[in-house]
């Protein structure tokens, strides 16, 4: 309560000037933050914007406003000061256009967004005359409603960044902009719908699309970029992949030809089983025994009657599938940093994919071939073996694709056959020679000259990237540059 009666009145405060005599002053804005939108219905569903407003007196309060309530204060400050629209430069830019026609009322918010930043930043710069004026200074003072509102966001737990309305709901969870770093530069191709980015900037998110095609905001400018460019800026990076519960068939839609290594190509009208799901648009699946990553774009579920006995070797008709498709915009591409870290990251998700067979544990002494731990691995039920990187084993039996009976001196079990290499095709650290120079686009990477001479110590995480040492420093170099001595 007495925060709402505080909320009523008007901001003022007491400051102690040069000639020690007293005056009242008006504080006023000085920072305004777009936290993101949110739908709200009262009565009618409109969306407001989240603004974090910053004050003269170092005060803080969110706010909820409508586009309208911005659009009505900007008349009537322009009606009463013309300078403000008629100095060149403009020290007051031109809002954006209200669309009455566009049915996606949410799109049309979120695209508002840069330009109300940029008209934001300018309010932020305006002389204390425009700022102190009630017509401004009251539009961005904290009401009843704003208090209201926020309880609610709380008591609904609103921390969220989707919008849901359920029957019966008042108010919308509110669209929180999360922002990115962008981990390497990225120049787009259609510059009409995409959007180029710079390494280290940052971002803000305003559409996560499924096909790998994020809708973003930032000083550049506004548009689509790959999804697998980005990096969340705060929190850490958690496990980007999905992994599938039983078997998930998908029909390809598309030709795909490989570009790398770990990709998987396939030709339109085959069956897919799908492994690991991502949001970066890149999914891990199985062609006819063929594992690797492959665009989620060119992949549709089959599901329903089409789901049958032997579906790999008979698979449905294509021409539904077609139809289901979304042959509007292509895949992603690559960046160096997924290519360099998606296998690894999709071997540790794979790990926990299914439980170990049920079937007879091999009796009597181990006989079998030598394989290698390429990673380090605790087990998580009953019957499984923890390993270290580097411990050799002997594989006993091979009862599935995914779990393998392991021998490790004295100790048997199950053990997930991703975590395993081929022990004859394991080799010390080599001797590789660079056939061109190569700058690193990352911290993780090497850099070296022509000629140098690497230490290669892991060709096996990825197949078109390795771990290498020059000297003393260390990092992961493209094979594709280096040539065996």
């Amino acid at each position: 309560n007495e925060y709402k009666s505080y909320l009523r009145k008007k901001d003022f405060t007491v400051v102690l000037k040069k000639d020690c005599s007293t005056m009242e002053e008006v504080v006023h804005v000085t920072k305004i933050n777009i936290l993101g939108v949110q739908k709200v219905k009262n009565p009618e569903k409109y969306f407001v914007y989240i603004l974090r407003v910053t004050r003269s007196n170092n005060s803080t309060s969110i706010i909820f406003r409508r586009f309208s309530e911005l659009f009505d204060m900007h008349c009537e400050m322009i009606d009463k000061y013309k300078e403000l629209i008629t100095s060149k430069p403009r020290w007051l830019p031109a809002l954006p256009k209200t669309s009455t026609l566009s049915r996606n009322v949410e799109a049309t918010a979120k695209n508002k967004i840069p330009a109300l930043k940029d008209y934001f930043e300018h309010v932020e710069k305006l002389d204390e005359k425009y700022k102190t004026d009630p017509l401004m200074n009251d539009f961005f003072i904290a009401t009843d409603e704003d208090l209201e509102l926020l309880l609610k966001n709380k008591s609904s737990g609103g921390e969220g960044n989707i919008v849901a309305e359920k029957k019966g709901d008042e108010i919308g969870g509110p669209v929180l902009l999360e922002e990115y770093i962008a981990v390497e530069e990225f120049k787009p191709k259609d510059k009409k719908t995409q959007v180029a980015l710079v390494e280290g900037e940052t971002v803000e998110v305003l559409e996560k699309n499924n096909s790998g095609w994020w809708y973003v905001s930032w000083s550049g400018g506004i548009g689509w970029v790959p999804a697998n460019y980005l990096k969340p800026a705060y929190d850490e990076e958690e496990d980007p992949y999905k992994v599938c519960d039983g078997d998930i068939y998908y029909m390809t839609i598309r030709d795909f030809k490989t570009t790398s290594k770990d990709e998987v190509s396939f030709s339109k009208g085959e069956v897919a089983k799908v492994d690991l799901t991502s949001n970066d648009g890149w999914w891990f699946i199985n062609v006819h025994g063929k594992k690797g990553f492959a665009p989620a774009q060119f992949l549709v579920k089959i599901e329903g009657d089409d789901l049958k006995e032997d579906l790999v070797n008979n698979p449905p008709k294509l021409e539904p599938y077609l139809k289901k498709a979304d042959n509007n915009s292509n895949a992603p591409p690559r960046s160096n940093n997924h290519r360099r870290q998606s296998t690894r990251k999709a071997r540790k998700s794979l790990r926990s994919k299914r439980v170990p067979p049920s079937s007879a544990v091999p009796t009597g002494p181990p006989q079998g071939d030598k394989y290698t731990v390429a990673e380090n691995y605790t087990a998580s039920g009953v019957g499984q073996l923890s390993l270290s990187k580097g411990d050799e084993v002997i594989v006993t039996a091979k009862n599935n694709e995914d779990w393998w009976h392991v021998w490790h001196d004295d100790k048997q079990g199950w053990f997930p056959s991703n975590f395993l290499i081929d022990s004859e095709k394991i080799v010390g650290p080599q001797q590789y020679q660079l056939v061109a120079d190569y700058n690193p686009t990352s911290k993780e990477e090497l850099s070296g000259k022509i000629g140098q001479i690497v230490v290669i110590t892991d060709q096996h995480t990825n197949p078109d990237w390795w771990f290498g040492s020059i000297g003393a420093q260390e990092g992961w170099i493209p094979a594709s540059f280096l040539k065996n001595l």
